[in-house]
């Protein structure tokens, strides 16, 4: 080795020696205290988090029963209005539906009355076959009137009632009379002088009937 090159290489080993040394900076040691605050923080965080979303869930429900209440009364309005229509309806037809009644109890009155009795020029004048088809017709066209007005009313809901035999019912019966039958219970209805009707389960008009009561024994 030369002397200029040692002459350099001892230059800069002593310009190495010379430069200031700084240490790296040490890493910093966390602090067991900080570590407790922060997660003392995180914590309080937390309930406040829980807190919020338990308020958020409380709201939700109180709106949602609310909705639902609100639901609920919407149905029993929309069920009362559809109700007064009903009744509205039933109000308007309620006069027709009494005529029909009034048609009904005239002709099942003529269908079970006696057949009057011929006169003696009646019978002379006019054959026997020939009245009883008449006689016969007019009884069949009857029958079918009768037929047609029960249709008419069972299509407006109108149903007649069945009480021959069944026991008094103040509630759908009107007692007009009394016989006795020692053969039959007491209270029970032994004839109709006139029909009642029901509509669906309500009683549309009473029926007015003879009830069998049988005499106390002394």
């Amino acid at each position: 080795m030369d002397g200029q090159l040692k002459e350099e290489l001892i230059e800069q080993f002593r310009a190495y020696l010379e430069t200031a040394w700084i240490p790296d900076e040490p890493e910093k040691i966390i602090d067991q205290m900080d570590l407790f605050n922060e997660l003392a923080g995180l914590k309080t965080e937390v309930r406040i988090e829980s807190r919020q979303l338990k308020g958020a869930l409380d709201d939700f429900r109180l709106a949602f029963t609310s909705l639902d209440t609100a639901h609920q009364d919407m149905s029993k309005m929309l069920n009362h209005i559809k109700q007064q229509e009903r009744d509205a309806a039933r109000a308007e037809l309620k006069p027709v539906l009494l005529g029909l009644i009034e048609l009904h109890d005239r002709v099942e009155a003529g269908l079970s009355g006696t057949m009057p009795k011929m006169s003696f020029f009646q019978r002379l004048f006019a054959g026997t076959n020939s009245s009883e088809k008449w006689l016969q017709g007019h009884l069949e066209g009857q029958k079918m009137t009768l037929g047609r007005v029960l249709d008419l009313l069972n299509q407006c809901g109108i149903l007649p009632m069945d009480s021959i035999g069944k026991r008094f019912d103040p509630n759908c019966m009107k007692a007009v009379g009394f016989l006795s039958d020692p053969q039959r219970e007491n209270g029970v209805v032994l004839r109709e002088n006139r029909k009642g009707f029901w509509q669906g389960e309500r009683n549309f008009r009473p029926a007015e009937v003879i009830v069998n009561k049988l005499e106390e024994k002394v």
